[in-house]
């Protein structure tokens, strides 16, 4: 074990029993509650323990606000492996590093490891989250999920603001001349997010908890390039990120198609203004598999149209949710939301475009390349109920393909939620 797996361990060992943010139907012994420290310091001394990451910053025209910052902070270099055949490693399962889940045994059902959605699930009946520790320790393994995917677990200890407000952020993979990598040379970038370990969770929605609703997701890309704003896309509602002087923490996993070792780099292209403004703004996710997998993802049977569907997930104070937007794997066509029964949003899938594809095996493939986004704002009340449904159509969107498998799917709605002071 690692030295900083080692410390992590030591650290959160005496707690690893109450780690997981219970579900919000549940509480602590006051015992416990009384001498165990907030979850927040946990993480972001776990998060401190992390290999340290040092970004370089240049400087660029702001886009939303004229009196913000604009910075493309690069990270790296990170050397893929060339892509390797024949290996008898499990396919991937999801965002979560650690062992795949087994294949499930009907659609919209995931065996193995339960741990429920990534930033508050709900089900009516919740799966018993596992240890918190268990979940950190997978985390901190760096395992990629892919046979041919290089995991990365990153403290991102240089390129952010501190004491700022963030409006948006961009993450993608380049070559070191600056070039976009993407699955027309080879690359797939399955994901990177970046965490806030040391930042508190507001709870505003009854879920399932797990250990990833103790931190905030903050930034983030994968294969369908995307900005995550903080505000609306014309930077006109007043809100951001706010940003002390946290421990940011970057996971991610690039796929290497190429039968030849690639140099990259993760570039972040972040905008925020200097000091705190407006309304302190979270990211979160809702998922259609609700608290059903560590992973928060589902296998579709082949060669069929269908949709999954999440139960209830009861809102518990007022607010508005802004800059919504599905995340799915190859196969998937719609993530949507629904607030008491009448759809809200609803995220498309767009397939194809220029650099969206390749031969593998001898076989087109067309990844995803955009989800539509649903400005915002959506307000939001104590007592409404939240449903996601995702759809599939695996005859025209056949799963991604590594290592002579189909990849598993996912219907996420991911969303800024802005409460009401």
């Amino acid at each position: 074990m690692k030295a900083s797996n080692l410390a992590v361990s030591l650290l959160l060992a005496p707690f690893s029993n109450a780690l997981p943010v219970i579900e919000s139907r549940q509480s602590l012994p006051a015992w416990l509650s009384n001498i165990m420290p907030p979850t927040s310091t946990l993480m972001g001394f776990a998060g401190s323990m992390i290999p340290a990451q040092e970004g370089t910053i240049t400087s660029a025209e702001p886009l939303l606000r004229k009196t913000a910052k604009r910075d493309i902070i690069r990270y790296g270099p990170f050397t893929l492996p060339a892509n390797k055949k024949g290996t008898d490693m499990p396919a991937e399962g999801g965002h979560m590093h650690g062992s795949a889940p087994p294949a499930p045994s009907k659609v919209g059902e995931s065996k193995g490891d339960d741990m429920p959605g990534m930033a508050g699930g709900g089900a009516e009946k919740p799966a018993a989250p596992n240890s918190g520790i268990n979940q950190i320790m997978d985390l901190l393994k760096n395992k990629p999920m892919d046979p041919n995917g290089l995991g990365l677990v990153k403290r991102l200890s240089t390129g952010f603001c501190k004491d700022c407000t963030v409006l948006s952020g961009k993450v993608d993979v380049v070559f070191p001349n600056g070039t976009k990598a993407g699955i027309n040379n080879g690359v797939y970038l399955h994901h990177a997010v970046t965490m806030d370990m040391t930042k508190a969770v507001p709870t505003f929605v009854k879920g399932c908890g797990g250990i990833a609703g103790s931190f905030s997701p903050f930034i983030g890309g994968a294969v369908d390039g995307f900005t995550q704003y903080f505000t609306t896309e014309d930077g006109a509602y007043d809100s951001g990120f706010h940003l002390d002087q946290d421990t940011l923490v970057m996971q991610a996993e690039m796929v290497n198609y190429n039968k030849e070792p690639q140099e990259i780099y993760v570039q972040m292209d972040v905008e925020y203004m200097p000091d705190k403004v407006g309304n302190d703004a979270m990211q979160f996710t809702l998922a259609a598999t609700e608290c059903s997998s560590l992973t928060q993802s589902f296998r579709p049977p082949k060669n069929a149209v269908g949709e999954i569907k999440s139960a209830d997930y009861p809102i518990t104070a007022d607010g508005d949710f802004i800059a919504a937007r599905g995340h799915m794997h190859d196969s998937g066509t719609y993530v949507s939301m629904s607030i008491n029964g009448n759809v809200v949003c609803q995220s498309n899938a767009t397939y194809g475009g220029a650099g969206s594809s390749t031969i593998v095996d001898g076989k087109e493939w067309q990844t995803i390349t955009k989800m539509s986004t649903c400005a915002g704002p959506i307000p939001v009340k104590k007592g409404d109920n939240v449903v996601i449904a995702a759809g599939y159509d695996t005859e025209k969107h056949p799963a991604r393909e590594s290592n002579g498998e189909e990849q598993e799917s996912m219907g996420i709605m991911t969303f800024v939620y802005v409460g009401k002071k």
